[in-house]
């Protein structure tokens, strides 16, 4: 019988369970709730009771370290020989000229609009726009009621807070922040955060 492993943790691993359970009700799923050691390290055990020929997987975690944590999980089940199909709500609007890479959730009430090319590992939450012709990269992470302009770049590894907005063909990099309700109307260079608060970015030079 083939089945879905599901693998994340507290409501993250709650939400992915209920919108599979929606988009693909007679779909067998098997949860596995992860824990965390003082070190933020995962115990992954229970992959050896996982069996890529008898199911498919999908990691369910938050944005932690700048969504490595996800692209961890991912990469150890991929090396396993796991698909690990897209999540996608029955009430986004997707347009059928866009890409969508695996292991990608995009919530209900989402707009993704034609011509968009979205990375693999990655988190458009519920209500969030994706504007036409935009590019976003590999384990970024939207949240709900984000606006991404159309013929915009977004970097791998970035954040995008609820609220936040990008205008049109703006340019983000890699490892950046954009924080709840901030608006962004020029191109933002990598490892730059903007937060609230803060009159200006900041910077991590490495």
């Amino acid at each position: 019988m083939s089945y879905k492993f599901i693998i994340g943790e507290g409501r993250h691993l709650e939400y992915a369970f209920e919108l599979w359970s929606e988009v693909d009700p007679q779909g067998k799923y098997k949860c596995v709730d992860l824990k965390q050691d003082k070190s933020y390290r995962y115990d992954y055990g229970f992959l050896s009771d996982m069996d890529p020929k008898e199911a498919t997987a999908f990691v369910a975690v938050g944005p932690d370290f700048m969504n490595l944590r996800r692209l961890e999980l991912m990469g150890m089940l991929k090396s396993l020989g796991f698909k690990m199909p897209s999540l996608i709500s029955k009430s986004t609007a997707l347009s059928d000229s866009s890409s969508i890479g695996e292991n990608t959730l995009i919530g209900p009430g989402a707009i993704i609009e034609p011509g968009v090319v979205i990375g693999f590992n990655s988190y458009i939450g519920a209500g969030a726009l994706v504007g036409f012709n935009s590019v976003v990269g590999t384990s970024v992470w939207i949240d709900p009621r984000v606006i991404i302009g159309a013929k915009c770049v977004v970097k791998n590894f970035s954040l995008f807070r609820s609220g936040a907005n990008v205008r049109d063909s703006c340019k983000i990099g890699k490892n950046v922040e954009i924080g709840v309700n901030q608006l962004v109307n020029k191109d933002v260079f990598d490892n730059t955060f903007f937060m609230p608060g803060f009159k200006g970015p900041a910077v991590i030079i490495n």
